[in-house]
Parts: structure tokens; C-alpha cells; sequence
């Protein structure tokens, strides 16, 4: 572990046995281990959601894509390396509809990064070239229909190459119908619907998470389905088709919302992380390999919690947890077997903030967090110290 880090480790823990005896521990709250980056927050659209962190223009830092619902755009900040950002030159593109949930990937083979939209209320995947300077333009075929006959209710946008020809698809999450649509890309910018899509493999989904969770080599699938208050576990073939896996459902508590693929406790199969969208409960599943999880009793956020990201928060080398809801960032730092206590005092939000990015933006070895305001159009970026 780094000298600075083992240091600053061994602070923490000082505070926390000062906490114990009735003092504060503010090392171990997040409000001590995160700052506002010089200039935020930035402005970028008009009711930005979706938050992305990439290397857009692969310049070696990291750059930040929003989903602007208010116009209908996708917001580019170009990273400096040091924590700000700027525009993107050129006007912010537009895809004609309030964009939901946007992932990125080279989806034309041609080493830049491109990236895909989905709106809430189209059956439609909205497909945008990069140009590699931060501009993004129509594919050929965009946008691709995903869903047919049913009314739009998307919740889940998600990137893998789940058919193993080296090229990235994409599968989009109906909320109503429990299906999921397969988009298989082509290598050149193109997708068209897979065999046997769109696949019903729940009653009703939220964000669904691509990994490969069975450790076979093929790219599986993990949804919370909130109209069932389950886990769904759907093992890929290979080829574009999924499966359950053997105990899926997984039962848990009332509307899960977002799913998390992380190995929490380090023995190398992957486990679950799932937040709830009107509980503060937060569900962990710990992956016994081949597919299968066994659901533990979890803990409480402190708080409504809707997006979560895993990184090491305290420099002792265990995944922790980030949790973003109703107002608050907060942690929850693990103990490296799939357990987790709270951090401290949480960092305030604003209340309509959903979701967020993490990446190293100033390039110093920490995770930094990236989130968007919905009702001021800004985006607040916050270094980890």
C-alpha cells in the first residue's frame, strides 16, 4: 500500500477509536475524504441525468457524457486532467428525444469511443459515432428498434459482446413485460435484433448489469426485477440467447432498483450488490460460482439509495461501497467478505441527483465521483483527497 495511503489509513482508523470514546470521527465521513474540484460545478444541458466518465478524445484524461432529457442532447465535458472540464467544440448532439441512460463503447472498430442512448419512452436505441475530438454523430441505422407492440417503459441500457465475435452488442430492459432486447452489432456501427429477442427472463426490470458471472467465458445477465422484488440471474449461451441460472430468482426485499457485478469479498467469483427505490435496505448476494448466489441479510444505507459503485475508499485494498439517493452520497466501507458498515457522515446532494460516474479524473490514483444536478443543469465533480 502507498505511503501516503497507509498514512492516511492509519488516521482514520485513529479517529474512528477516538469516535468510540465519544469524539467525531470526520476522517471516516465522506464530507473529509471528498472536496469540490476548482470550478465546480459546470454547467452542461438542461436537465442532465445519465452521467458517464470516459476518455472521449483519448487524450489520456477523463471526460464526462450526460443524457440532457430537458432538450433532448447529449452534454460532452472535455477533462483536463486535473479535475476541470470544459465543452466539447461544436454543438452538443441532439437524438430527438429526452435521453435516459447512455453507455459508451467502439462500436465501429475504429479506436474511438462511441456511444449509445435510450429514452424512457421510445422502444428505440439511439447509436452516435465518436470522432474522437468529442463529437458524436448519427450511425448508419440509428436508431435501432429494440421493442415492437408494446407501450415504452425502458429502464435498463447495457454494453457486452455477448455473442463472442469480438465486436460489442447492446440489451435494453422493458420495465412492464420483463423482456430484454438483444442488439447485436456488427463491428461497423450497425445492430440489428438477435435471435429469439426480445428474451422474457422477469416480470417487470430496472438498470440490468452485463458480466460474466459463471466464469464459463460468455457474457451473463443480472436484473432487479422490481415488479417481482427478485434478482434475476440469466446465464448467456453464447450466442445472444439467456437462460436462468439454477436458484434464480433470488428473493429479496420490495422493488430492487439497481444492480451491481463486483467480487466484494475477493475469491474470485462475482457477487451482487442491489439498492432498493423506496427502502434504505441494501441487498448483498454472494456469488458461489457457477451462477448460483446466496442472498445475505445486507444492511441499511442510512438513507433512500439508488445508483452504487464499488472502489476502495479507505486505501486498505477492500472494496467499499458509494450509494447515491434522495440527497446524499454516502459509503459504506467493507470488510472484505461481502459485509459493510457505514462510513460516516454522508456528503449532501441535491435531492433530484440519481446517478454518477467514477473514474479517476485527476489523475492521482483515487476515485472521483461525477454527478449531474437535474434542475440547475450543473455537474459537480468531487476529488477524492
Amino acid at each position: 500500500m502507498p505511503l501516503h495511503r497507509t498514512f492516511r489509513h492509519f488516521a482514520c482508523v485513529v479517529a474512528c477509536l477516538g469516535a468510540a470514546a465519544g469524539g467525531a470521527c470526520a476522517e471516516s465521513g465522506l464530507q473529509g475524504l471528498f472536496a469540490p474540484a476548482s470550478g465546480s460545478p459546470f454547467s452542461v444541458g438542461s436537465r442532465p441525468g445519465d452521467v458517464v466518465v470516459a476518455d472521449i478524445n483519448g487524450d489520456g484524461a477523463l471526460d464526462v457524457i450526460t443524457a440532457n432529457a430537458g432538450d433532448g442532447s447529449i452534454g460532452v465535458l472535455l477533462g483536463d486532467g486535473g479535475g476541470a472540464f470544459r465543452p466539447a467544440p461544436g454543438n452538443a448532439p441532439r437524438i430527438g428525444v429526452p435521453p435516459h441512460l447512455i453507455v459508451v463503447g467502439d462500436f465501429n472498430s475504429d479506436a474511438r469511443l462511441d456511444l449509445a442512448a435510450s429514452s424512457h419512452d421510445s422502444n428505440e436505441v439511439f447509436v452516435l459515432l465518436g470522432d474522437g475530438r468529442g463529437g458524436f454523430a448519427p450511425a448508419p441505422g440509428s436508431p435501432v428498434a429494440a421493442f415492437a407492440g408494446v407501450r415504452a417503459h425502458n429502464h435498463g441500457l447495457a454494453v457486452a459482446d455477448v455473442n463472442g465475435d469480438g465486436t460489442l452488442d447492446l440489451t435494453l430492459g422493458h420495465q412492464e413485460t420483463g423482456q430484454v432486447a438483444v442488439l447485436l452489432g456488427d463491428g461497423k456501427g450497425r445492430f440489428a435484433t438477435g435471435p429469439g429477442s426480445p428474451l422474457r427472463l422477469g416480470r417487470g426490470f430496472y438498470p440490468h448489469a452485463l458480466a460474466d458471472v459463471d466464469g464459463d467465458g460468455k457474457i451473463d445477465l443480472v436484473a432487479p426485477d422490481i415488479l417481482g422484488s427478485a434478482i434475476v440471474v440469466a446465464l448467456g449461451d453464447g450466442r445472444g440467447g439467456f437462460s436462468a441460472a439454477a436458484g434464480s430468482p433470488h428473493h429479496v426485499k420490495a422493488r430492487p432498483f439497481h444492480v451491481l457485478l463486483e467480487d466484494l469479498n475477493r475469491d474470485g467469483k462475482m457477487d451482487i450488490v442491489a439498492t432498493h427505490d423506496d427502502i434504505d435496505n441494501v441487498d448483498v448476494l454472494l456469488g458461489e460460482g457457477g451462477g448460483r448466489f446466496t442472498v445475505t441479510g445486507g444492511f441499511h444505507a442510512g438513507g433512500l439509495t439508488w445508483k452504487v459503485a464499488a472502489v476502495d475508499l479507505d486505501g486498505d485494498d477492500r472494496k467499499d461501497l458509494l450509494l447515491l439517493g434522495n440527497g446524499a452520497l454516502r459509503g459504506s466501507r467493507g470488510d472484505g467478505k461481502g459485509g459493510f458498515v457505514s462510513f460516516g457522515s454522508p456528503y449532501p446532494t441535491p435531492r433530484d441527483s440519481w446517478t454518477f460516474g467514477v473514474g479517476d479524473v485527476n489523475k492521482d490514483g483515487r476515485a472521483d465521483v461525477v454527478f449531474a444536478d437535474l434542475s440547475t443543469g450543473r455537474l459537480t465533480v468531487l476529488l477524492h483527497r
